[in-house]
């Protein structure tokens, strides 16, 4: 059970790689989740929800990955 969003972990992993195909196909399903909590990518999706759900999936995926990227440079 993946404790921090209360589902069982081959759901959330399914629901990553539909979230983040690029990153799931090269790392293991504990490696994204560390990734997203080193990150803080979930924080950052609860907190632009209401912007992000009316994109389309393209786009949100290059903003997860422009946003890793910045978190990633100031680190």
């Amino acid at each position: 059970m993946t404790q921090m969003f209360d589902m069982p972990d081959e759901e959330f992993k399914a629901t990553l790689q539909m979230l983040v195909p690029m990153v799931v196909e090269t790392m293991t399903g504990r490696a994204v989740i560390d990734l997203f909590k080193k990150f803080g990518v979930m924080d950052y999706l609860i907190r632009h929800y209401e912007a992000l759900h009316t994109t389309g999936f393209t786009y949100c995926v290059q903003d997860i990955d422009k946003y890793i990227e910045g978190r990633s440079a100031k680190a």
